[in-house]
């Protein structure tokens, strides 16, 4: 006969961190389904970039922030899971979205600075019940 290992009390995530991870996955889910579905429906896009050198940087800052989102939603969806991987995750690719705007002169890069702090900040008084 199975028994069943009890389990320790279920942890509970502050309102306001789960605020920001609603905020976070909701905002990255419309980017990358806003621009992905743009890319697909209208694939000429990708053509016209690549046939004009000129428009190629800005078009790769829209498809490079377009991944930056869909692994954003990823990390946020691992924080809810209680993973530290997700804070990792989500501060490295703000870090290499702020250096890619910073390289081509385009994009915002106080939006993707803010969200790493404001998500440590929220996540600091429970950070030891998140798992490695």
């Amino acid at each position: 006969m199975k028994t069943m290992a009890k389990k320790g009390p279920a942890k509970k995530r502050s309102w306001y961190l789960t605020a920001w991870l609603l905020v976070v996955a909701a905002a990255n889910t419309a980017i990358w389904l806003v621009w992905g579905l743009d890319f697909l429906i209208h694939p000429e896009v990708i053509g016209n970039c690549l046939a004009n050198s000129a428009a190629l940087p800005s078009c790769s800052v829209l498809w490079l922030v377009t991944l930056a989102a869909v692994l954003n939603t990823l990390f946020a969806y691992a924080l809810f899971k209680w993973k530290l991987l997700g804070f990792y995750g989500m501060a490295a690719v703000c870090l290499l979205v702020v250096l890619m705007n910073l390289a081509t002169g385009s994009g915002n890069i106080l939006l993707w600075l803010v969200q790493p702090i404001v998500l440590y900040l929220a996540m600091r008084p429970q950070w030891k019940e998140f798992k490695q």
